[in-house]
């Protein structure tokens, strides 16, 4: 732990109490990104929590060039009307195509996916897409690359396309995945969907950020955390941030996440 108090001090010029807390909090892959060369170690988050305020009923970041609203939605939100959502200063939409079965292992599409893809390009926002992974081999990651894929084909998507591996908590089929067998199916999934022309990246909470997934080896992919705050705190540079999970959006019948992107992918 001194150790990596000291390193941390050292990159941040923080005082030694402080080194040590956060070195504890975000655990030992935090240093060792730290000693990383350059060109292998995760970039670190740039802005503070003091960047962030708030637009309405938005969260925006002062210090970020760009500050997008978005939401991102699934047949969970039913009948949206999305010129409304336009009108209500929402920018972009992730959609969810598809998801995994935790039990069996089938995919499945979601059944509101083209409806809300049609209705957010038709409303001018732009789109991207998520799929809900239970991957358990990096077959089964390529395969839902593929699924998605094939779902989007024709669409104009200009925003990320995601894979989301998410923990079940009652018994699944993938209880005994670990954290770099995770980064393995990221990996193979956003490699199939980057060679296809899209952007690729990587859905997260903070827990798996910290914990699970070796994002040295997914710095080629974009990151989208998930922490529930009025401030993003993430050790690490993302590119979108999942806010809330129970925004209110005009043309949205039920709570909707909110999310704020940091970059702008129309150019």
């Amino acid at each position: 732990d001194l150790i990596a108090a000291r390193v941390y001090m050292r990159h941040t010029e923080a005082d030694f109490f402080t080194a040590l807390l956060q070195t504890t909090r975000l655990g030992g892959q935090y240093v060792v990104n730290l000693l990383s060369p350059a060109d292998q170690s995760i970039p670190v988050n740039p802005y503070s929590q003091t960047d962030y305020y708030k637009n309405g009923d938005y969260i925006q970041c002062a210090a970020s060039e760009v500050s997008r609203t978005g939401v991102d939605v699934s047949s969970h939100q039913q009948g949206i009307d999305w010129q409304q959502v336009a009108d209500a200063g929402v920018e972009f939409a992730i959609v969810r195509v598809g998801y995994r079965g935790f039990t069996d292992g089938d995919i499945f599409p979601d059944t509101t996916a083209e409806e809300n893809i049609r209705g957010a390009l038709a409303a001018g926002l732009d789109v991207g897409v998520y799929f809900f992974s239970q991957a358990t081999s990096v077959q089964e990651a390529k395969e839902e690359a593929w699924f998605v894929l094939d779902a989007i084909d024709g669409y104009s998507i200009t925003y990320p396309v995601m894979f989301d591996w998410e923990s079940i908590t009652t018994e699944a089929r993938t209880d005994e995945v670990t954290g770099p067998e995770m980064t393995e199916f990221a990996r193979a999934f956003c490699a199939e969907i980057e060679n296809a022309g899209y952007d690729a990246g990587v859905y997260f909470n903070q827990s798996d950020g910290y914990n699970s997934y070796d994002l040295r080896a997914l710095r080629s992919y974009d990151l989208w955390l998930a922490e529930y705050a009025d401030a993003q705190s993430f050790a690490y540079e993302v590119q979108l941030w999942q806010y809330t999970n129970q925004g209110a959006v005009p043309g949205i019948g039920t709570a909707v996440d909110l999310n704020l992107c940091y970059r702008d992918y129309k150019n």
